[in-house]
């Protein structure tokens, strides 16, 4: 799975596909964007990976955002 990805507040993660831009969920959202990149899962172990950064937000991925989207998809599950 891959797409891109806002983290709000540094703790709120949102998810959506690649085709939107980060600039236009941010604006639907009444939080701080913190973060913001592209991410993937490994297909072998569902490891999420994050990487580059939001050019419209002028922000960048950060290691730990893979952790804050792994729970996201992870309380999705129960």
């Amino acid at each position: 799975m891959e797409g891109k990805y806002i983290i709000f507040d540094e703790m709120v993660s949102v998810v959506f596909p690649a085709i939107l831009e980060h600039h236009a969920v941010a604006k639907g959202i009444l939080r701080k964007p913190t973060s913001a990149g592209f991410f993937c899962t490994d297909e072998e172990d569902g490891d999420i990976e994050v990487y580059g950064g939001s050019v419209s937000l002028k922000l960048d991925s950060r290691e730990e955002d893979a952790e804050l989207i792994d729970r996201l998809f992870a309380s999705k599950r129960i």
